[in-house]
This record gives structure tokens, C-alpha cells and sequence, in this order.
């Protein structure tokens, strides 16, 4: 690993303001990156006059700036994920005649990155408005009229917790 500290230290003020849905005070980002608070102003300064970081003077804190909006359209214009991806899925999809997804867990998030679809396939999605009714088959306020009421077997008992996860060895 390349030893330039200042630049991790810039890239992880940027994470940490992309983490927040609202600006930050410097105090807060040197606590939750245990920085000290010169260094976090530092930061904040070089960052600030290249454009990726704004300073709100009234509020006294620090948000994302419009650099850092472009840099995410430009990951998004490149679509470096697509273009790896692309080569698997047009296999799996020969391979299967079925379409092909591929997303990303990212943190909670779920990112869908790319679809390929096989020749003759529709395109899955809500295009035509929404929820279809099935030919042939009956909708659930229909089946629930009718008393028709499918039984489901009770969930399984919660499993017990690994001993990694509690602090205790077995």
C-alpha cells in the first residue's frame, strides 16, 4: 500500500460526509475519524478548494460539493461494472435462454448494475402499469371472496446465536 496518510485521510472525510444525509461540523468529523481537529481543517480547506467539499458558513458545517457530484456522474457515464460484467452475463444468458441480472449489495443498499436479456425474452419489470392478472388465475381479494384461504406452516423457532456474535466461546 502506497504511503500517502493525507489522501486516505481526505477519501475517508469524503466517505464520511457521503455516509451523512446532512452536513457535518469539523468536530464531528474529527470525533467519528479520530483526526485531530487541525488536521480535519486542513482537510477540510484543500477539499473545500478543489470543489469537493462545501463549507455552509451559517450553519458552521461541512456537505458534499459539487466535485464530488461529478465524480459520481462520471463513475456513472464509465459504467466500469457494466462493462466487467457484461462478457459473464452474455454467457449465462447463452447458456440458460433465460435473462440475466446482476446487482450489488452495497452497505443496506442494493445496486442494480445491469441486465442482459435473451433473445425472445420480455423485459421483466412494471412497464404497462404495474401489477398484471394472470391468465387463468384468480387475484387474492378474488381467492379470499371465494374463501379459498392458502395455510402456510408457522415459521421455524429463531436459531440460537453463533458464539462469535455474543462475546462467549462454546
Amino acid at each position: 500500500m502506497a504511503n500517502a496518510p493525507a489522501a486516505g485521510q481526505a477519501l475517508s472525510v469524503l466517505r464520511l460526509l457521503a455516509r451523512h444525509s446532512e452536513p457535518v461540523p469539523a468536530s464531528a468529523i474529527a470525533r467519528d475519524l479520530d483526526l485531530p481537529r487541525s488536521s480535519v481543517y486542513h482537510l477540510l480547506t484543500v477539499l473545500c478548494d478543489h470543489g469537493f467539499v462545501v463549507h455552509l458558513l451559517e450553519e458552521q458545517r461541512y456537505g458534499l460539493g459539487v466535485a464530488a457530484f461529478e465524480l459520481g456522474s462520471a463513475y456513472t457515464r464509465q459504467a466500469p461494472l457494466q462493462r466487467m460484467a457484461r462478457q459473464s452475463l452474455v454467457r449465462l444468458v447463452d447458456e440458460t435462454q433465460h435473462n440475466a441480472h446482476l446487482a450489488v449489495l452495497h452497505g443496506r443498499d442494493v445496486l442494480y448494475v445491469i441486465e442482459e436479456r435473451a433473445p425472445g425474452r420480455k423485459k421483466r419489470g412494471k412497464e404497462g402499469g404495474g401489477r398484471r392478472k394472470e391468465k387463468g388465475k384468480e387475484r387474492g381479494r378474488e381467492r379470499r371472496a371465494k374463501g379459498k384461504r392458502r395455510q402456510f406452516p408457522p415459521p421455524p423457532p429463531p436459531l440460537a446465536p453463533h458464539p462469535a456474535h455474543t462475546g462467549t466461546r462454546a
